[in-house]
């Protein structure tokens, strides 16, 4: 079985090689290279919706490797400034353990949550990260269960990587 690194980040192998080495920094390119071009109208509506619906959220982003492209970055959030920035390599790396993950943010009282999203088969193909505020969710165990719901209700309208890519819904 594939990692889950390489079934979300397979695209940015650059020769042969695992999927945990596609999920090196070292891939992602220069320092320089910090954005992507990304056209994702359907995936953009379904953050804003999914923002709208869950106020108490205080950032929403979606990550996946856009198609033509090798690199994961950011293809909707509720910041339209973020869209196109490439994923860090601690996103990449999260997305190699394959499970929902949150760190403590003291300075902006939130937890910064990270879940991966699956396509109707099951498989990653790509992640949601999102800011639960401590008056939210007072544990980890409550912030990953807030990202997975709200994981969940994406997933439902998300058979595939492809549709993301797709048009908005009227």
């Amino acid at each position: 079985m594939k990692s889950i690194c390489h079934v979300v980040m397979g695209a940015l192998l650059v020769g042969s090689g695992s999927g945990l080495i596609a999920c090196t920094p070292s891939v992602l390119g220069s320092p320089a290279a910090t954005r992507i071009a990304v056209q994702a109208p359907f995936a953009q509506q379904l953050i804003v919706k999914l923002k709208n619906q869950h106020p108490e959220i205080q950032k929403l982003s979606l990550h996946a490797v856009p198609p033509g492209q090798t690199q994961s970055a950011i293809i909707a959030s509720n910041l339209s400034e973020k869209i196109g920035k490439l994923s860090s390599p601690d996103d990449l790396a999260a997305v190699a353990a394959g499970q929902p993950n949150v760190h403590r943010v003291e300075q902006g009282k939130f937890w910064d949550t990270f879940v991966p999203v699956h396509d109707y088969r099951g498989d990653v193909i790509g992640f949601l990260i999102m800011e639960v505020p401590f008056r939210t969710a007072s544990t980890e165990s409550e912030a990953i269960a807030v990202g997975t719901m709200i994981r969940n209700q994406l997933q439902q309208q998300v058979p595939t990587l492809e549709t993301l890519f797709g048009p908005a819904k009227q």
